[in-house]
């Protein structure tokens, strides 16, 4: 017997290649919110603009795509302080929405915990960075040329470190002014690794 034909109004699975092209395109990114034990937080100096702190880390890529964003924070680290770091807890989602010529992001911010002086003393910078600060969080809040937005993503994420609650940022999508709450996180993922040196 032939099977019925299915009604006009039921819904239709398209195959996985038409499926996939109705997504949007969606970069990920992963960074460490790295502190030394006087609380002073690593910011490295980017290359490609002389205005912008960023906390090592960096975009989630093909060879990642296994171990995931956690794996891809330390190994950008690794690439960027030449330390071998250790990706903890999640303390922030950042959300960027798309712009006409670049795609939309999604950011994790996990805890890299607290550098040793030893560990310090031993940052050495890829090419990707031309020099590197360890502020408080004051000290950073009356840095010039530290953007808002990234201002912000300290704040949250060292919050959440404190807290145990989870971070959410939403750029504008100019990346400009933005929203930011502390979102709990489920029980379970409060604990981070140590550091490895």
């Amino acid at each position: 017997m032939a099977p019925h034909p299915a009604p006009e109004n039921e819904p239709r699975l398209l195959p996985p290649d038409q499926y996939l092209a109705t997504l949007p395109r969606i970069l990920v990114w992963a960074t460490l919110l790295l502190t030394d034990r006087h609380d002073r937080v690593l910011m490295l100096r980017s290359v490609w603009d002389s205005g912008i702190w960023q906390m090592p880390g960096g975009a989630v890529d093909a060879a990642d795509a296994a171990d995931g964003p956690r794996a891809a924070a330390a190994r950008e680290a690794l690439e960027e302080t030449g330390l071998v770091l250790a990706a903890g807890a999640p303390l922030l989602i950042v959300h960027q929405p798309p712009r006409p010529d670049w795609p939309a992001a999604v950011g994790l911010v996990f805890d890299g915990g607290t550098l040793h002086d030893d560990q310090v003393a031993r940052i050495v910078l890829s090419k990707e960075h031309t020099g590197h600060r360890l502020l408080t969080l004051e000290q950073w809040r009356q840095t010039e040329d530290m953007p808002p937005t990234r201002l912000a993503q300290l704040e949250l994420a060292l919050a959440a470190r404190r807290t145990g609650a989870c971070g959410y940022q939403v750029l504008a999508p100019d990346h400009g002014p933005l929203v930011g709450a502390a979102q709990p996180l489920r029980p379970g993922l409060a604990g981070a690794p140590s550091p490895s040196t």
